[in-house]
């Protein structure tokens, strides 16, 4: 039988609730979704900087979905952090570090060709951002993406989804919250204690944000 794997990608610096939210709508909007796929981008083909390195951007995906390894448990005590209680994500997610891993910048055609070598005889099903979605013809090689996938967004105020592709829609609650405002109250060093930043995070992002400045 034919597994369906949704892709989602993104520089997550740092992850937040808007994310995990959007994944486990997922699974309630498409129940036949077998398993999801995370892809934190490596070099950001915006040319975007990250405040938080490839490592740092990881362990915190990775606590926030209960995967942490003994290794990243290590990194985090080096740095003077006490243990870290993982949160239990209650759905199949794995976290591939494909694009980390390639130094040339990262597009979302070769991830869906890499991932077509990794997963025959899948559906794969892209998850991309109303603000993505609405510029979607932009992309490079989007007509081949809209072959190769199922296309899904989520419904955000101001924005239109791109006319000339389907798209499947997410319906997923609107949080106020963004990675950029995140960065910011971290620069201004005022507290991350709201709901919408995961734990993990609100411990985790100024710990590694002090290592940089020492």
């Amino acid at each position: 039988m034919l597994k369906n794997i949704m892709i989602f990608g993104g520089s997550f610096d740092p992850i937040h609730e808007g994310h995990l939210a959007l994944i486990k709508n997922a699974f309630t909007s498409f129940p036949s979704l077998d398993s999801f796929v995370l892809f934190p981008t490596g070099s950001h083909p915006e040319l975007k900087n990250y405040l938080f390195s490839n490592q740092e951007r990881l362990i915190m995906i990775k606590a926030c979905l209960g995967q942490l390894d003994t290794k990243d448990v290590e990194y985090i005590n080096i740095l003077g952090g006490s243990s870290i209680s993982q949160d239990i994500f209650p759905h199949p997610v794995i976290i591939s570090e494909q694009e980390m891993d390639t130094p040339k910048r990262s597009y979302t055609i070769d991830t869906i060709e890499y991932l077509e070598g990794v997963y025959p005889d899948t559906q794969l099903h892209l998850l991309i951002g109303a603000d993505q979605a609405e510029k979607f013809s932009t992309w490079r090689k989007a007509e081949e993406i809209a072959q190769k996938v199922i296309l899904w967004t989520f419904p955000r105020e101001n924005f239109q989804y791109d006319s000339n592709f389907s798209w499947n829609i997410i319906e997923a609650p609107k949080l106020d919250i963004s990675s950029s405002f995140i960065r910011s109250l971290l620069l201004e060093k005022k507290s991350l204690n709201l709901r919408e930043i995961p734990l993990p995070v609100q411990i985790l992002a100024p710990l590694f944000l002090k290592n940089k400045q020492n």
